[in-house]
């Protein structure tokens, strides 16, 4: 199970936000704890979109960043 604020990366395309993404971890959904609601920046940074993603589209982001 995921921590809110956990940054992940998607490992597969999800909604058109394409594989590869980072995104933070904003609310581990309470009904159903294998997805999350996830919050992925544009390539700019500026937009954000809110997806909810399944635990087995996601990985862990462990660089730090």
């Amino acid at each position: 199970m995921r921590s809110e604020h956990e940054v992940v990366r998607l490992k597969n395309t999800v909604s058109g936000v394409p594989a590869g993404t980072v995104g933070t971890v904003m609310m581990v959904l309470p009904e159903n704890p294998s997805v999350n609601l996830i919050e992925f920046p544009d390539p700019e940074g500026k937009e954000i979109v809110l997806l909810q993603v399944s635990e087995d589209d996601l990985e862990s982001r462990s660089d730090g960043i």
